[in-house]
């Protein structure tokens, strides 16, 4: 009797916890880990992109709002009905949270002894970079600063880690601009190390022009999807 007694309430305990589990959908732990009574932010990986289904597949789709990030790798805001909708979907193959992380990176060139190239030559040419262009993601750059003199050819900003008011973190308190304005000051220093053509820093590459990508808010956060 006390047997049958366990196993009834082992039952109803089972019965009571929400299916979140499936073979096809890899739900990190994070994610289950911070859904309870709250939203959370995760990157999804589907098997097709949205644009590609079925109409039939489609209304058999999760009815959440998704933003397409590249290919098949969407973010979404969520909560735990949005959770259980994903999870049977059987176009979602992965739910992972969006990791925020923070800008660290300080000194680069004496670590990697990249000064040693400024005086080697190829083919009778100084290795500085020229005719070539670096790509930086990070907080943005300051563009008047004089060791770049006019060779950030081009500027983008993603930032979405923080909301300073109308949806975003880039110029404008948006979530995407077409300049990198640096309100944190990492991305300029890291261009300098790449780039930098000063009298005081002489960056690994002094003559190469720069592409500059904000992605970092004010504090130095950034999030993976952006």
């Amino acid at each position: 009797m006390r047997c049958r007694g366990v196993i009834i309430l082992l039952v109803l305990i089972l019965i009571s916890i929400p299916i979140i589990f499936s073979e096809d959908t890899e739900v990190s732990l994070e994610v289950l880990e911070n859904i309870e009574n709250s939203e959370v932010k995760v990157i999804l990986e589907l098997e097709q992109p949205l644009e590609d289904l079925s109409y039939k597949e489609r209304i058999q789709s999760a009815d959440v709002e998704l933003e397409h990030l590249t290919e098949t790798t969407y973010r979404a805001t969520i909560n735990e009905k949005d959770l259980q909708e994903l999870i049977e979907d059987p176009n979602v193959q992965s739910i992972n949270n969006d990791e925020i992380f923070q800008l660290l990176i300080a000194d680069s060139i004496p670590l990697i002894n990249a000064s040693t190239v400024h005086t080697k030559q190829y083919s009778n040419i100084n290795l500085t970079g020229l005719t070539q262009t670096i790509c930086i993601i990070d907080s943005g750059i300051n563009t008047t600063y004089p060791d770049f003199n006019g060779r950030v050819i081009e500027q983008k900003c993603f930032c979405s880690v923080t909301d300073y008011g109308s949806g975003g973190c880039c110029a404008g308190n948006v979530a995407e601009a077409n300049t990198a304005t640096d309100d944190h000051g990492h991305g300029t220093h890291v261009a300098g190390i790449a780039a930098g053509n000063g009298t005081t820093i002489l960056g690994v590459a002094p003559e190469a022009n720069i592409i500059s990508v904000k992605v970092s808010n004010s504090s130095g956060s950034v999030a993976f999807s952006d």
